[in-house]
């Protein structure tokens, strides 16, 4: 609420909302002054997720939970759906909301990994979330490229970059092997599945 000051939508939005996308939150893409590349391209600086916030675009776009029409010619032409879009910012409110509700004194304690899991989490499991600092600064982790640079043509190597991009918005390094069995434990079933069909 204190980071969404004068914006009274912010009092409608709940947490089903920002998980399934339909909190009408903006994402850190349509910040069309780039604060975000402009802090942390060429830089090791860590940009903590309530500077993060503080810094994003507060209007919304559309009510939270709001529906609209489908447009003549597309398929369901008529019918009433649920509107939604992607917001990083909306799982970044979730991290921090979790953080507190945890008694947590730093964001960067919250362990993901087993919020994901559960007490189902398997033993040889290798995935992390990053935190601060670079990306080099991380076992194991390959190195990272972000997309051409405008006017460049080229790939830029961002590895030295800190590597805090994106707190609970997928900021992820995980094997190929951990990726498969979270999905598939996800979306089987069953009494192993570390969402409940509620979810």
């Amino acid at each position: 609420r204190q980071l969404w000051d004068g914006e009274a939508a912010i009092e409608a939005v709940t947490y089903r909302h920002l998980l399934s996308m339909r909190a009408g939150l903006k994402d850190y893409y349509d910040d069309r002054t780039n604060w975000l590349y402009r802090q942390v391209m060429g830089s090791t600086r860590d940009v903590e997720p309530l500077e993060f916030l503080l810094h994003q675009d507060h209007a919304f776009l559309f009510p939270p939970g709001g529906t609209t029409t489908v447009p003549a010619g597309a398929p369901g032409a008529g019918s009433t759906v649920q509107r939604g879009a992607y917001s990083t910012n909306g799982f970044a409110l979730v991290g921090l909301a979790l953080a507190g509700a945890l008694g947590l004194a730093d964001w960067a304690d919250l362990d993901q990994r087993a919020l994901a899991w559960g007490d189902r989490l398997p033993a040889d499991d290798a995935t992390r979330f990053f935190g601060r600092g670079t990306c080099l600064s991380y076992r194991g982790v390959a190195r990272q490229y972000t997309g051409p640079a405008a006017g460049r043509g080229r790939f830029l190597e961002i590895s030295n970059h800190s590597c805090l991009n994106s707190f609970t918005g997928g900021n992820i390094g995980a094997a190929p092997r951990d990726v498969a069995r979270f999905t598939h434990a996800a979306y089987s079933g069953g009494g192993d599945a570390p969402l409940s069909p509620a979810s």
